[in-house]
């Protein structure tokens, strides 16, 4: 809701309020943003700053409004040469070559929100406030929409700036928001790492000076997520003040938490200055990206709920909002680049007998690729490996009564291929100077147009003759040369931005011509997860690690941004290929069954026994996914014993949860869940699957109940473990939500040294229990 009163204007949604006003000088001055406040004509005025004279050698702004004091007044926009000299939100260089600027309320306009042309935007319905500002000095317009999510909690901005000017402009800064807080000793959380390490939490408290996360890496990157949070000392899980904020843009971005002397803090975010200018020429409009702005009293799951909230109804595509996905087969840790067609209808057979869905043929399937160092831009089939081609190998794979789904990797190109020897001023390179090389290749020009085009032709080609319903879209390195043979000189600067309208306008035409594909973003893994890509890929392979505890640490940090069920999770080998660790098949489905479900291995090494179990999981799957995939996903604990993890549908009548050991202690064998969410009033059953335990796993303690001694990693040890089998028979119980939701689940006594019996839960180091709850 937005409400204009006076010269203030009060935006509102179920739980907050962001509050600003029309300065008398027609500056726009913050004065609130939190929980949601009842305010009229009058209390309005004591959210004002005081400050009337300027401290010692601060700046007036104006003979008019000498009593305005821009360095300690909270803004909403800020700019360089008036007297604010924090971090400005922009930057720009006028035609007389001056930076000053002064961006002064025109007009505004209650409407919907503003339809990039070459950006990403938020989705669906939201009332929006546009306030058209300019400064009248140097000819210049800039326009900022809020638009307000009531019902999720949410308020983006968005902004435009145009040049007036019959002279051209050069944008230096364009940041996203810019958001000026009052003193209150806030602590920054912000997610870093790298590739396979991906979304590892930090927390700063922020002092005076600036605090700044950035990514020049020509990606959102894993170094770097633009997903971040704002929370004040002793916010937890479910209480306290906790601010969450993103961007919908996937190439560098910079963050900035300026405290200034007086305590006060200054939240900058968006494009990195850096890497980027713009020259604008005359009435040309620059879009800059839409920043995104929660606020929670309740803690981080609160804002996680908020924020997912907004991602499913305004981010993802509708007709996959709900979409349940099918369970697939990846072929590349079974092949890497060494198969036939003959290996792959094998690998299908198997899958579609065990329950699989979707059968994904990954890399080295075009032309000439049998290695990482060639062939990445030749779209072509290599009938060496598919002697049908893509179309008649898609229609076997068909018959069997599989989908077909097949991995790409557009955006680049290797120095040996075809398109390179016709084309070499298509790589992102600087002419006849040595190139730095990432996995073996070169990045293609996305700021060139033709670029595009053959590349919709291309993919256009792949869809249409193998007609798959699922793309694999990966990216595997980073920017290294910023120089492009296709901008003039005085435009290079431009090249990051211009190369991702190039790639979201091909998204663009790929979706317009098959609205129903869907696409799977990867950058080696998670080194591009962002909301500029989840506007067209509704789901990421979050890591090329799969180990199931590394995986449950990262969905834990992705899942204060992001749902769930944007994560691609699949069940890879074991022992893990990133880590040599091994995990169970229970463990790892306890892990990836929240996400985008499949499996990365070859299921005909899988013995008897485990093709029963996928055959189970397959179906449990399949069973909750409908509700899984539009599910409340809360954090209970994580601590150096464990992390635990729950997910609930929306009626509330199913949720799962998985109790992850990291290690065994002693201490904590009688282990309760402090489960979230759940109807007070409803009567749930709780189960958990029984589990076959090799006696191996007990060594001596096996002699607590064996009638004969039995020598740890002895003969008479090895027989037995060929014949007999001991039980985790898992849980079922009932009970009802009031209970569960304020005593706790209560799960079977684990193992710990003082005895054993046949309820007892036999969980090692690295391993973890799924617990499915369901309405009686």
């Amino acid at each position: 809701m937005i409400k204009i009163i006076n010269n203030y204007f009060i935006l509102e949604t179920k739980n907050t309020s962001y509050i600003f006003k029309k300065h008398e000088s027609k500056h726009l001055i913050h004065l609130y943003y939190g929980k949601k406040i009842d305010v009229d004509d009058e209390t309005l005025k004591s959210l004002e700053n005081n400050i009337k004279f300027p401290i010692g050698s601060g700046i007036n702004y104006s003979k008019d409004f000498n009593d305005l004091y821009l360095e300690v007044t909270p803004l909403e926009v800020s700019t360089l040469g008036k007297g604010d000299i924090r971090t400005p939100m922009i930057e720009l260089i006028n035609p007389d070559s001056s930076n000053t600027s002064d961006f002064l309320y025109e007009s505004h306009v209650i409407d919907s929100i503003i339809k990039y042309e070459t950006l990403p935007y938020s989705k669906g319905e939201s009332e929006s406030l546009i306030i058209t500002l300019k400064d009248f000095e140097n000819n210049i317009e800039l326009k900022i929409a809020y638009n307000v999510f009531l019902s999720e909690d949410v308020i983006t901005r968005q902004a435009t700036i145009k040049n007036l000017n019959k002279e051209e402009i050069k944008l230096k800064k364009a940041y996203s928001l810019n958001l000026d807080l009052k003193n209150d000793d806030y602590i920054v959380r912000s997610f870093h790492g790298h590739w396979a390490n991906e979304m590892n939490l930090y927390d700063r408290k922020l002092v005076i000076g600036e605090y700044v996360n950035e990514t020049r890496a020509g990606v959102s990157s894993n170094r770097v997520n633009p997903f971040f949070m704002l929370y004040k000392d002793g916010a937890k899980e479910d209480i306290g003040d906790v601010y969450g904020f993103n961007l919908i843009y996937s190439g560098n971005h910079k963050e900035i938490l300026e405290v200034d002397s007086l305590g006060n803090l200054r939240v900058l975010f968006g494009i990195n200055p850096e890497t980027f200018e713009y020259l604008l020429k005359e009435n040309e409009i620059f879009e800059i990206p839409e920043a995104i702005m929660s606020y929670s009293k309740n803690g981080f799951n609160g804002l996680s709920q908020n924020l997912h909230s907004y991602i499913r109804n305004h981010i993802i595509d509708k007709e996959f909002v709900s979409f349940p996905r099918k369970v697939l087969n990846n072929s590349w840790e079974a092949c890497y680049f060494n198969f036939n067609e003959k290996k792959l209808l094998s690998m299908a057979r198997l899958a579609k007998k065990l329950g699989v869905e979707l059968f994904v043929l990954d890399d080295g399937w075009f032309k000439g690729r049998n290695d990482d160092t060639s062939s990445l831009g030749d779209w072509i089939e290599d009938k060496k490996k598919l002697k049908s081609g893509l179309k008649g190998f898609g229609e076997k794979i068909r018959k069997l009564g599989l989908e077909f789904g097949i991995w790409v990797e557009p955006e680049m190109i290797s120095e040996k291929s075809d398109l390179y020897q016709a084309h070499e001023n298509w790589a992102l390179k600087i002419e006849s100077k040595p190139h730095s090389l990432g996995r073996n290749q070169m990045i293609l020009d996305l700021s060139n147009k033709d670029v595009i085009d053959y590349l919709f032709k291309s993919l256009c080609y792949v869809i249409d003759e193998s007609k798959c319903t699922y793309l694999k879209w990966d990216m595997n390195r980073i920017f290294s040369d910023y120089y492009s043979m296709n901008l003039k000189k005085d435009e290079m600067m431009e090249l990051n931005h211009r190369y991702y309208i190039g790639l979201y306008s091909l998204f663009k035409r790929l979706k317009m011509k098959y609205p129903k594909l869907l696409i799977e973003g990867c950058a080696s893994g998670g080194n591009r997860f962002d909301l500029g890509i989840l506007s067209y890929c509704p789901q990421i392979w979050a890591s090329d690690n799969t180990d199931a505890y590394v995986r449950m640490n990262m969905q834990y940090n992705y899942s204060y941004g992001y749902p769930i069920s944007t994560l691609g999770a699949h069940i890879a080998s074991s022992p893990c290929l990133n880590t040599l660790r091994r995990q169970s098949l229970d463990t790892r489905f306890s892990v990836s069954v929240y996400g985008a479900f499949g499996y990365e291995i070859d299921l005909r090494d899988e013995n008897k026994g485990n093709r029963k179990e996928i055959i189970k999981q397959i179906e449990l799957y399949k069973s909750i996914r409908d509700r899984l995939i539009d599910s409340d996903y809360y954090r209970i604990r994580r601590d150096d014993s464990r992390i635990q993890f729950e997910s609930i549908s929306k009626d509330k009548e199913l949720s799962l949860v998985t109790d992850y050991q990291i290690k065994n202690n002693p201490i904590d064998s009688y282990t309760n869940i402090k489960i979230k969410g759940l109807h007070d009033e409803f009567n749930y059953r709780v189960t958990s699957p029984s589990m076959k335990i090799d006696i191996k796993t007990l060594g001596g303690a096996i002699n607590y109940i064996s009638p004969i001694h039995i020598k740890d990693g002895g003969l008479v040890q090895n027989i037995i473990s060929k014949f007999y089998k001991m039980y985790d028979k898992g849980l079922d119980l009932k009970t009802n939500g009031s209970i569960l939701n304020n005593e706790g689940l209560n799960v079977n006594e684990s193992f710990a040294g003082a005895g054993i019996n046949d309820d007892m839960r036999i969980v090692r180091d690295f391993e973890s229990r799924l617990y499915i709850i369901k309405k009686e």
